[in-house]
This record gives structure tokens, C-alpha cells and sequence, in this order.
């Protein structure tokens, strides 16, 4: 079966639709799990950032110099 030029067959437009619905879901699972890992790190951050302090003002109160 030929096409006219310029027509797409039927396939590959369903084929073209497939692709795009595929890499949405993919592309929402990216930024879903980006998110959960960045908040993840964050707190991580966080905590690390907290330990650090702590341990600057023990060592301050114990006069010792950084």
C-alpha cells in the first residue's frame, strides 16, 4: 500500500503515539524519583549540617581553635 506524499501510514502514527506516551511515563517517574531523592538528600544535608555545628561549638567551648 503506498501513500500519498506527505501521509504517514496508519502504523506509524499509532507507533509515534506509543513512543510519546512511553516517554511521558518515563519522564514522570524521572521527576518523581529526582524529587524523592533530592528530599533525601536534603535531609541528609541537613543532618550533616547540624553534626558540623555541633562539633564546631564543642570545640569553640572547649577553646580549641579551628
Amino acid at each position: 500500500m503506498r501513500c500519498k506524499l506527505g501521509a504517514r501510514p496508519a502504523w506509524k502514527n499509532e507507533h509515534f503515539k506509543s513512543r510519546l506516551r512511553i516517554d511521558r511515563a518515563i519522564d514522570g517517574l524521572f521527576a518523581e524519583e529526582t524529587k524523592c531523592c533530592a528530599a533525601e538528600l536534603g535531609k541528609k544535608l541537613k543532618r550533616g549540617y547540624e553534626k558540623c555545628n555541633e562539633q564546631v561549638d564543642e570545640d569553640l567551648l572547649n577553646g580549641m581553635s579551628l
